[in-house]
């Protein structure tokens, strides 16, 4: 049965096509390859072209018949990777977002290195409580996110926050400008990068999981590309703020003071 994203159905497709191509290689017929493993020959047929995603038992079968075993690891996971890669917003909110939240607790415990791309919120792990109270009440109303979320007064505790966030030792902030050339960096949709073991995409429809090492390089590219083009430390703060707002929660050189909040 085809997957329910065509970024995953892409890839169930891209491996039929490697299985073909090992079929090919061993110079067999789909009926030929159908009789050795005990198949019909027009489950070959709807493997290779993706109509039906094979099993493991399936991919190791197939590449024993084709001379091909030291590839089934491999193209198992692959398709592994296909299985887990699209998750639809409302079977992963089904049980509430608290479950959801919590599940990717793991990930982000033994994660050393998160590089992040956002191209209209603030990411989550420099949100202030009342930044990610809204996005959560929006996200539980409806299942799009806004470009800009909360009062005048919570964008301001934000932005102060971010002030502050930029200066920590462990984490680097910068702001694409909006007159940036960007011929040469196509348009990308937010992700997030975990070392350089998982990406995780938020699409309108669902959460997409890239774990292929190739992929992965892919989107470490692309985040050295947007953060060539990228400015931080003052020039960011400028791009954040307007002059007088740098100047008042500016408290000194190097600390910042969150709207609200005694000196």
């Amino acid at each position: 049965m085809p997957f329910p994203s065509s970024s995953a159905q892409q890839a169930v497709q891209a491996l039929g096509l490697r299985l073909r191509e090992i079929r090919f290689a061993a110079g067999f017929s789909g009926r030929r390859l159908g009789e050795l493993a005990g198949w019909h020959s027009s489950k070959i047929s709807k493997i290779e072209y993706g109509k039906q995603p094979p099993s493991p038992a399936d991919i190791r079968a197939w590449c024993e018949y084709c001379g091909a075993s030291d590839q089934s690891d491999e193209l198992i996971a692959s398709l592994h990777a296909a299985e887990g890669m699209f998750v639809e917003w409302r079977r992963m909110e089904r049980t509430g977002l608290r479950q959801a939240q919590e599940s990717v607790l793991p990930l982000w415990e033994r994660t050393q290195n998160f590089r992040i791309y956002s191209s209209r919120m603030v990411p989550g792990p420099v949100q202030t409580d009342d930044y990610i109270r809204t996005v959560l009440e929006s996200v539980r109303a409806r299942r799009e996110l806004p470009d800009d979320v909360g009062g005048s007064a919570v964008m301001a505790a934000q932005l102060g926050h971010l002030l502050i966030a930029s200066a920590l030792p462990a984490v680097s902030l910068s702001v694409i400008p909006l007159g940036a050339d960007r011929s040469y960096v196509r348009p990308v949709e937010s992700f997030w990068l975990f070392d350089d073991d998982l990406v995780n995409v938020e699409l309108v429809s669902g959460h997409l999981t890239v774990t292929q090492p190739r992929e992965v390089a892919m989107y470490a590219k692309t985040f050295s590309d947007l953060a060539a083009l990228a400015v931080s430390g003052g020039k960011a703060r400028s791009l954040m703020l307007t002059p007088q707002e740098v100047k008042d929660l500016q408290v000194a050189p190097g600390r910042w003071l969150l709207p609200g909040t005694p000196p």
